[in-house]
């Protein structure tokens, strides 16, 4: 037997599946936690070489809060799999999100190699590749052993939505589409503060974290069509969500805080859009019926 077929083969059962989405939702809870609350001690243990700013602090813990949404939509399928319930459209679509932020995180990574691989802790940066390479192969395996047709892409929801609250989630799925790109484009917002040789690579890792985010947004808004969003899957994502931008918004108004960036008009809508889209998934987490 080959290898890929025994690494396929070890995620047919739903023990082992529930147990590899456990590991990947405790890594990114890890992960996120420390990048939030000691993002200068985890910038120079993996970037020893490099001379890292203030802004480079502010980034790294905008890349942890986009990992407290991973950790929950890691969580929802750590309980799908239990429940053997995988096979459904819903964790089909999440699990390919999943495989898409680790194809995002090694693109970044690749992308920004040429000037940061010397920089780099090389345990840190082998950890990096690995950890992101286990988890889109965790992702596609699942996928494999659970769709019925092989490793096959989940079906799109491209229907109109059918309420205002899952208008509010077609919105929310165009804005984090909007700001993976932007986190590739020239720098609007943070400009009280200058690049280092590490930011590009820094804001680049948003892109994986938002385009789930994006992807939670569209799960969403069909559980909403259809009445669902009182389940505990899309309580969590809820949480998840609100988790993400409450996050990012007190990070945001500390960045204004610092100088890092200035107070004007594009600055107040960003944060008042990241506060309006906490607000409304943690509602809807708390107001929604099974």
């Amino acid at each position: 037997m080959s290898y890929g077929v025994r690494h396929i083969a070890l995620f047919a059962s739903p023990k082992n599946q529930a147990s590899a989405f456990t590991a990947l939702a405790a890594t990114s809870a890890i992960l996120s936690v420390l990048s939030v609350v000691e993002p200068q001690a985890v910038l120079h243990i993996a970037l020893p070489e490099a001379y890292t700013s203030d802004l480079d602090v502010t980034f790294l813990r905008i890349a942890g809060v986009t990992l407290a949404a991973s950790a929950a939509v890691e969580y929802s399928l750590k309980h799908a799999a239990e429940s053997q319930l995988l096979k459904s459209a819903t964790y089909q679509r999440l699990m390919a999100g999943c495989a898409l932020k680790s194809v995002g995180f090694l693109a970044v990574l690749a992308a920004n190699t040429p000037s940061t691989l010397q920089l780099w802790s090389l345990p840190v940066w082998l950890a990096y590749v690995g950890t992101a390479v286990a988890a889109g192969a965790i992702n596609l395996s699942v996928i494999s052993n659970t769709s019925g047709k092989g490793l096959a892409p989940p079906p799109l929801d491209l229907n109109l939505p059918q309420n205002p609250t899952s208008w509010g989630y077609a919105t929310c799925t165009a804005l984090y589409l909007l700001t993976v790109l932007a986190c590739f484009a020239p720098e609007t917002l943070y400009t009280g503060d200058s690049y280092s040789a590490v930011t590009p690579l820094l804001k680049g890792v948003w892109a994986p974290g938002f385009l789930l985010a994006a992807v939670m947004s569209l799960v969403l808004k069909d559980a909403s069509d259809r009445g669902r969003l009182g389940a505990s899957t899309f309580k969590n994502l809820n949480l998840g969500l609100a988790a993400l931008e409450y996050g990012y918004s007190i990070i945001f108004g500390s960045a204004i805080l610092s100088d890092q960036v200035d107070i004007d008009l594009p600055a107040m809508s960003n944060l008042g859009g990241s506060l309006l889209i906490a607000t409304f998934a943690l509602y809807t987490y708390a107001t929604a019926k099974k």
